[in-house]
């Protein structure tokens, strides 16, 4: 009789499912489960969080030639993104954008907001977004057996880099353009989401223990 047993929060689960980096992690979520009778949403928030800081720093103080690795490979990528979004959205026109507008969509189509917004965005994303993804597979390969310590290593780091910039454009956000507004918010979150993807940790994890059998 389980029904009235108070659940824990879902999306704090969540990201212990997906985000803890300890082999036994399956073992620590029913734990937690099973402790939260009696107890807080926030306290069970809080012994998520130390869950995964603690397998994450557990495994990289035990492979750090590996995790010097990954930051190399996570600073290639920061600076790869740097160059490609003043690439596509620091000169006149997003050069992507452009072709879209003379080869394959009507040039008249160039002048109407509601039309060149959402494409211009998406050309300037998506390169942005593939070069995260292909970071997060290429980190998640370099340890095959238990990638989530490298890879949450990745998007630590890119995200430690990512919030000054995004702090200096929240503070000047009302001054600003919704179009810069929008297309500069949504770069921070794109990026840590496509390595997170491109790592593998986004997968259903019911899927991953089904492959494993």
């Amino acid at each position: 009789m389980r029904s009235n047993v108070a659940k824990p929060p879902a999306l704090a689960r969540w990201l212990l499912e997906h985000l803890g980096s300890s082999p036994n992690n399956e073992s620590v979520l029913g734990d937690l489960e099973e402790r939260y009778a009696g107890h807080s949403p926030r306290w069970y928030w809080r012994q998520v969080f130390r869950a995964i800081a603690a397998a994450w720093f557990a495994d990289i103080t035990s492979n750090r030639t590996l995790a010097a690795g990954v930051l190399g490979i996570s600073g290639v990528h920061i600076i790869m993104l740097a160059r490609v979004f003043r690439y596509l959205a620091g000169g006149a026109a997003n050069p992507f954008t452009a072709y879209i507008f003379t080869r394959v969509l009507p040039y008249g189509w160039w002048g109407h907001n509601a039309i060149f917004w959402p494409i211009d965005w998406l050309m300037t994303w998506l390169p942005l977004f593939l070069i995260s993804n292909a970071a997060g597979w290429f980190v998640a390969r370099m340890r095959r057996g238990n990638p989530r310590p490298m890879v949450l290593s990745c998007a630590a780091l890119t995200c430690l880099v990512l919030t000054i910039p995004t702090l200096r454009l929240l503070v000047h956000l009302s001054a600003m353009p919704l179009y810069f507004a929008v297309l500069g918010l949504v770069v921070p979150f794109q990026t840590v989401f496509g390595i997170l993807l491109g790592g593998g940790l986004l997968k259903d994890r019911r899927h991953v223990r089904l492959e494993r059998m």
